[in-house]
């Protein structure tokens, strides 16, 4: 140990040193407590527990955000609601799409249906009508015919097959007029064919009877004119019959009175006067 003192005026002795052994140095050892309680300019820090609400677990205390990190936030906020407003934006331009075109499906179908049924009652003329539709409301509120029906007479004509006939001629135009028949067109077309075909098989019955019935009357005739025939055949007969007799009888009269005058006159007659009488 260095031993020295100091006394104001008065001389210094001298001095002895003693010579101690090396020893090793040793650095102070510091408990951990003391060094985490120690910060880096020498300043205490604090050391704080935060107990979270589930109560486990410990945090430290954040440093409050600065100007970069707030700006950072801002974007991402206004890219996300910018990615909301677009989807928005497509959502509503897919429904406005969808919208205009059930629209145009029910303006293209209420068009055919007026066509299909105005077809119907152009030809079906006194046959056809009134005509009658389904509507449904569309997206815009207007009305639009989805379906629709003509009524069509079908039935026969009183007693008379031929009006019969064409009739259901013209109902059978009728419900074929449209482009595209239904299947209701094709069964009233069906019904018409049957009643038109069932009418011509009674115009031909009538048809065969009348035939039948002028033949009676012409054999009737032809019977008749024979017989009238006959009975002048035999009065011709009978009067040449009659005018031969008379001939007759004249040519032997006139032979009888020849004879008598030749018998008489037998005595100055001549040859010549009786080739007269044979001439």
């Amino acid at each position: 140990m260095l031993l020295s003192a100091a006394l104001s005026g008065a001389v210094t002795p001298p001095s002895y040193t003693a010579r101690q052994p090396d020893l090793p140095s040793v650095s102070p050892r510091v408990p951990d407590a003391a060094v985490s309680a120690v910060g880096v300019s020498g300043q205490a820090v604090s050391n704080r527990q935060a107990i979270s609400p589930a109560g486990v677990g410990t945090s430290s205390a954040s440093s409050p955000p600065t100007n970069t990190e707030r700006e950072g936030d801002g974007d991402a906020e206004a890219a996300r609601a910018a990615e909301l407003e677009q989807r928005a934006a497509s959502a509503e331009a897919e429904m406005q799409r969808l919208l205009q075109q059930e629209i145009r499906t029910l303006a293209q179908r209420d068009r055919e249906v007026r066509a299909h049924e105005q077809s119907h009652l152009a030809v079906g003329g006194q046959y056809a009508g009134p005509v009658s539709y389904d509507f449904q409301r569309g997206p815009d509120g207007r009305q639009y015919a989805v379906g629709g029906s003509v009524a069509i007479d079908v039935s026969p004509v009183a007693n008379n097959p031929e009006a019969t006939l064409q009739k259901m001629q013209q109902v059978q135009r009728a419900a074929l007029a449209p482009a595209e028949p239904s299947p209701q067109d094709l069964a009233v077309a069906a019904q018409a064919a049957q009643q038109a075909a069932a009418s011509r098989a009674e115009l031909a019955q009538e048809s065969l009877s009348t035939d039948a019935d002028d033949e009676d009357d012409s054999a009737s005739a032809v019977s008749g004119n024979a017989d009238a025939d006959d009975e002048g055949v035999t009065a011709g007969e009978s009067s040449s019959e009659s005018a031969a007799a008379d001939r007759v009888d004249d040519s032997t009269l006139r032979s009888r009175s020849a004879l008598a005058s030749y018998q008489s006159a037998e005595q100055g007659a001549n040859l010549s006067s009786l080739l007269d009488l044979r001439a």
